[in-house]
């Protein structure tokens, strides 16, 4: 058995350029290991992105990078805000504001209460929509995705005409509810890390049983007495959902024709929008790492590179937001400029860790020797396999043995059956046929009585 404790390793790990070609774990993509020229050129830009990091954290005060997911999730509230003053059918987030602290107290309470609202409260006069009956299955899929389906039920809805309905998008604000939740926790749930042993268990378990490791991870995500330490797993749990709601929210994009457009039946109406389905998958991507990746460091690097693949489908999101005219397009802008710029942020400092005398705590080492443990616990486990698969094709033939000496005679017969028949019989006492192959000549003794009977 292969032991599975180690020394701890030093927090001083040694640059990845420095290591043996056989110390480096393949780079792979969906599983596969890639080409040797384009891993050489992913590990240059991974070490480039760490010295980047590495400097960041070193500049930044060791307050600030300890309790960094507490000070980004704030962030991420206040850019949630931003985007449910976006889905909101008339764009108005505070009215009257008497001072300061009221126009706070306002947004957080219809960012919150009004996110709560118009994900649970509906309308009395709202139609319903039976999904039970017929194909469960393509009932949800059309009340998805049938657009023109949706702007009439809020037409019916708010017993308006057509052309004075006010569309929102109560999946992105699901989504922003979501958010809100997850990251508010990650802002007022005190900062913790996880042990080294308990770093080394994780990594080994995720590289040796997978389906294990994804349990306990959305395990540690919803008990809330592993929150100070996985705090990130619950985040990221939260993050996910709001991944899932705004990929749905994309067939909840709006037009709003001017009066001109009006006049020539154009009509506010939900359209679908391809790239805002793109960003959603990355949001979904960015709460995937922030669950499942090995520590806190892993997970903000990898939820800050999902975000920031998100701009490549923005700009389309954005044109498309901007060619219909949509109710608060402008909010939705910043909201996402804000989320790029939390996203660098968590690649730069997020999930690290910094001592009082500025010795940043680096878990490389650690990783690499899980790596090291797991690879022999496999290979210690594909010889257990075959060991048992030998010792079973071998008891197998035994049992097949005892059970049809004849079948066994044939296999290990120079001439087949035929040979396995007379060798059985000549291994019968009181027979006078010594040896016989169908190429042979038959080898007699003395006829005995009963063969001169049986002549």
């Amino acid at each position: 058995m292969t032991d599975m404790t180690t020394q701890k390793p030093s927090h001083e790990a040694p640059d990845a350029a420095a290591q043996k070609p056989d110390e480096l774990e393949p780079v792979k993509l969906f599983g596969l290991p890639l080409p040797g020229p384009v891993s050489d050129k992913v590990r240059d830009i991974e070490n480039m992105g760490r010295g980047w990091r590495k400097a960041t954290i070193t500049f930044m005060p060791a307050i600030i990078v300890n309790y960094s997911s507490n000070i980004l999730g704030a962030l991420h509230v206040w850019t949630e805000g931003i985007m449910f003053k976006a889905s909101l059918p008339g764009s108005i987030l505070v009215k009257d504001a008497k001072n300061p602290l009221d126009y706070l107290a306002q947004a957080v309470k219809i960012v919150y209460g009004g996110a709560i609202e118009g994900v649970f409260n509906r309308p009395k006069n709202a139609p319903t929509v039976n999904i039970l009956k017929g194909n469960p299955a393509k009932n949800v899929w059309d009340f998805i995705t049938d657009t023109k389906a949706a702007t009439q039920r809020e037409i019916i809805t708010q017993h308006v005409h057509p052309t004075q309905v006010k569309l929102g998008n109560p999946w992105q604000t699901r989504s922003t509810l979501s958010g809100l939740i997850g990251w508010t926790m990650a802002m007022v749930v005190p900062e913790g890390k996880e042990s080294d042993d308990e770093l080394m268990r994780m990594e080994i378990m995720r590289r040796t049983n997978p389906v294990s490791y994804v349990g306990t991870r959305i395990g540690q995500a919803f008990n809330p007495m592993e929150w100070t330490t996985h705090k990130r797993e619950m985040t990221g749990v939260w993050q996910m959902a709001a991944g899932v709601f705004s990929m749905l929210g994309a067939w909840r994009n709006r037009t709003k024709p001017n009066a001109l457009e009006m006049t020539h039946g154009k009509l506010p109406n939900y359209i679908f929008n391809p790239a805002y389905f793109g960003t959603g998958v990355c949001s979904l991507a960015a709460g995937s790492a922030l669950t499942f990746a090995p520590d806190d460091s892993a997970a903000a690097v990898g939820y800050g590179n999902s975000v920031t693949f998100m701009s490549v489908f923005l700009p389309f999101s954005l044109g498309d937001k901007f060619k219909n005219n949509e109710p608060g397009v402008w909010w939705y802008t910043g909201g996402k400029i804000s989320f790029q710029l939390k996203a660098w942020a968590q690649e730069l400092f997020g999930g690290a860790e910094k001592k009082p005398d500025g010795t940043i705590v680096d878990h490389d080492a650690i990783r690499r020797e899980a790596f090291k443990q797991a690879t022999a616990i496999k290979i210690e486990r594909k010889e257990k396999k075959e060991e048992k698969r030998a010792a079973k094709k071998e008891s197998n033939l035994v049992a097949e043995a005892s059970s049809n000496p004849l079948a066994i005679a044939s296999d290990n017969a120079p001439n087949g059956p035929q040979d396995a028949a007379v060798e059985a019989t000549s291994a019968t006492p009181g027979t006078a046929i010594t040896h016989f192959t169908s190429n042979d000549r038959i080898a007699q003794a003395p006829p005995t009585p009963a063969m001169e009977q049986h002549g």
